[in-house]
Parts: structure tokens; C-alpha cells; sequence
């Protein structure tokens, strides 16, 4: 593996010292030095960071810590798919950059520790109000830019060498990671000599910060209202699975909150005022859990984001202590692999789907789940005979409803949907 520059060194050691929440995603981006780089640094969708070694050298370890901390908000806030779900052209590709950039330095101006090198791009400085997603700084940019809208508040357009501003002229390009397509310096998406982060370990990558950002909120730590908003959309389950699973097991163990049973395998805890009487001791039975979830192509990384939010309620409610089979399924089994955290899914797939494909695998596993949760958005083809065991359907496009969507199964024990 290459020597860093020093520059670069220090300035990833002070972004993950300074923002200890993003630890995760800082330490998953791929260096790649590249001295035809016109800045000293960018970040491309599939998480490599591209430096410029000579260029970095115009820069403290504080901005290029700072800016290390501007590309990982990209990554995270998964700029390149929402600009995909904006039709955004590599032509404009500067535009929504700008307007992404705006999203984000909105909420960094007033973070204590974040020195950007430069101009950098305000909301005021492209005519926009703040508080904004760049969804509508996208919009209102590209409509003032045809006369349709008058400028809104601010000082209109943006200043020379806003974004990074580098050489105080231009924009500063900040790769693929704010989306709009792949960049002339770029590779390629991930291969054994270009590695990278493919989509599903990225979907992992965001759950993983979401879920160190609630726990330092927790515990009292100093996270940025910004943060927390976020990794509350990530993590937080919009279904109540204990007591989803709870009702569909209740006939099969026992499983509903608080009923116990006794068990010879212990004694009681009440065995010392009988002692010539062995006393059975009483256990909260759990059920065997399995869940399979579907990475195929129409699974877009915020259906997967919501899938691993939902996985994560599963995990609370069982319990971690014997952890949960998780089976990453398209029109093939991908993955098997017993999680005990969501930050040890894999998320293999992107072709075709067939969730019977995951339910026979399922049905191999020893000993057999008796429930088995399936997480997907609904286009796939169901066996036409039911599994052996309970079957829970969890729809995660919510409201996104699609006249493309298979029906569900007769034989399904519950369709959950999980609503936005």
C-alpha cells in the first residue's frame, strides 16, 4: 500500500478526531493519488479519494480535514442517487454540485473545527434561501438561469472559486461523490485493481455511522442537530416488530411479551425453601428468526436504506445474544450470514429477482426458523406453494406504490408496509 502524504495524514487523523461520529466513513474512503488531478483533492461515488499530492500542500491539516468532512456529508447524504433521481446529466453536473455543496456548508458554517479553504458555497451565494435540500437549490438555479424566477434572497450569483475555490476562478469539481456522473480522472466502479465500495456495503457504511451518531447523542455527546436528524431517517424502524413477531408466532412458541414457561434445564431460583423438591425454573422461549432481504436491481440504496432499519428493529426484538440469519437475495442467494448488528449485513446483488430463491434457501437452514421476514418492494414472482414456516412480507416502499408490482401471496401470514 502507498505512504500517504503527510498532509493527508494529518488531515484525516484531525477529521476523525474531530468528528469521532463519522469515524466509519472517513476510514472506508479509498486513497488514490493522481497528479493529473486539477485539485488537490475530489471523492467519486464508489468512496475513493483522489488527492493531488503537490496541490494538497497549499492546504493546512485543518482545511483538509475540514474538507474530507464537506466529501464524507456527500457520501452519506447520497448525493449521486439523488441526483440520478433528478435526471441530473454529466453537463450539469457542475450545477447540482453547486447546489449540493450549498445543502451542506448551510449546516457546516456554524460547526465549530470546519475551516473550508476558499469561497465556499452559501445558499446566499447562488440566490437561495437557507435550510434547503439541493433538490430545490437545483431546481431554482437551473430556472433562474432561464429567466423564470426572480433571484431570491442573498447576493446572487455565486462568488469566483466558491465550493473550494482553488485558484479563485472556479467551482471546485467535487467528483462523482456529489453526483451528475463519472469525472474524466475517475475509474470505474470497483475491481481487484481499482478496489472501491460497492452500493451495498455503502448502504451498510451509512447504517453504521447512523447508529454511532444516536449512541454518542445518547451519551450526552456533542453531535450537530444536522446529525441526528439524519441518522434518525436511518436507523430509526417504523414498524413494532416484537409485537408483529409476537403475533405470529404466538401459537407456535411462546413469544409474546412477558409469557414465560418452565424448564427442567435450570433449577428455580426458589429451589432453597423446597430442597427435597427439584423445582423447574421459568424461560421467555424465543423464536428462531430469519430474514431475507432483496438486493436486487429495483432496490434502490433508500429501499435498502429502509430495509436495514427495519432489520435493525428485528434485531432488538429477538435479542442479539444468538443473532438473526440475514439472506442477501436477488434471483440468487448472495449472502448467508448470522448478524448479530446491522453493520455486519452483506449486501450483495443488482440483477434479477426471485424471493423464492431466499425462501427455499431459508427453508435449509438448520435447525428451521419458524418465522421468516422478507424485506423487498414487491417485484418478484412468490412460490405457488407456502414455506415451512410463518411468513411476514415487508413491503418497504411505503407509499411509493408501482402498478409493476407482483401481488403478494395468498399464503403470506401478514403484509406489512412500511409508510414513509
Amino acid at each position: 500500500m502507498a505512504i500517504l502524504p503527510e498532509r493527508l495524514q494529518a488531515g484525516r487523523l484531525r477529521a476523525e478526531t474531530e468528528w469521532k461520529h463519522l469515524r466509519y466513513c472517513l476510514w472506508s474512503m479509498v486513497p488514490v493519488e493522481t497528479p493529473d488531478l486539477p485539485f488537490a483533492m475530489a471523492v467519486d461515488k464508489h468512496w475513493r479519494l483522489y488527492y493531488n499530492t503537490a496541490k494538497l500542500a497549499d492546504w493546512s491539516a485543518l482545511q483538509v480535514g475540514s474538507v474530507l468532512y464537506h466529501e464524507a456529508h456527500h457520501l452519506l447524504r447520497n448525493h449521486p442517487e439523488r441526483a440520478e433521481a433528478m435526471h441530473v446529466s454529466l453537463a450539469d453536473a457542475m450545477t447540482w454540485n453547486k447546489a449540493a455543496d450549498a445543502e451542506i456548508n448551510d449546516d457546516l458554517k456554524s460547526e465549530n473545527g470546519v475551516e473550508l479553504p476558499g469561497n465556499y458555497i452559501l445558499p446566499e451565494n447562488i440566490g437561495q434561501d437557507d435550510g434547503g435540500l439541493a433538490e430545490t437549490y437545483y431546481r431554482n438555479i437551473k430556472k433562474d438561469a432561464e429567466g423564470e424566477l426572480p433571484q431570491g434572497g442573498g447576493n446572487g450569483a455565486p462568488e469566483p472559486g466558491s465550493g473550494h475555490g482553488e485558484d479563485g476562478h472556479d467551482l471546485h469539481d467535487c467528483g462523482s461523490a456529489a453526483g451528475g456522473g463519472q469525472r474524466s480522472w475517475e475509474d470505474g466502479p470497483p475491481s481487484k485493481d481499482s478496489p472501491g465500495v460497492d452500493a451495498g456495503r455503502q448502504i451498510v457504511i451509512r447504517n453504521k455511522v447512523a447508529q454511532d451518531i444516536m449512541e454518542q447523542v445518547h451519551a450526552r455527546g456533542n453531535v450537530p442537530g444536522h446529525w441526528e436528524r439524519w441518522a434518525q431517517d436511518i436507523v430509526a424502524p417504523k414498524v413494532r416488530w416484537q409485537r408483529e413477531l409476537a403475533a405470529r408466532v404466538r401459537n407456535a412458541v411462546a413469544f409474546a411479551s412477558g409469557q414465560q414457561d418452565y424448564t427442567w434445564r435450570k433449577i428455580s431460583r426458589r429451589q432453597s425453601a423446597s430442597p427435597r423438591i427439584r423445582m423447574p425454573a421459568m424461560q421467555s422461549p424465543k423464536p428462531r428468526i430469519a430474514v431475507v432481504v432483496d438486493t436486487s436491481g429495483s432496490m434502490t440504496a433508500s429501499l435498502l436504506n429502509t430495509a436495514m432499519s427495519e432489520l435493525k428493529g428485528v434485531l432488538r426484538s429477538t435479542g442479539v445474544s444468538t443473532g438473526v440469519p440475514v439472506i442477501a437475495c436477488d434471483a440468487d442467494v448472495h449472502s448467508d450470514k448470522t448478524v448479530f448488528s446491522i453493520s455486519q449485513v452483506d449486501l450483495g446483488g443488482g440483477g434479477g429477482t426471485d424471493m423464492g430463491v431466499g425462501l427455499d434457501h431459508a427453508a435449509k437452514i438448520k435447525p428451521r426458523p419458524e418465522v421468516v421476514v422478507v424485506m423487498t418492494d414487491m417485484m418478484t414472482p412468490w412460490p405457488d406453494e407456502s414455506p415451512p414456516f410463518r411468513t411476514i412480507i415487508c413491503d418497504v416502499t411505503g407509499r411509493k406504490t408501482s402498478s409493476r408490482r407482483w401481488s403478494p401471496p395468498d399464503w403470506a401470514d401478514k403484509i406489512i408496509r412500511v409508510e414513509e
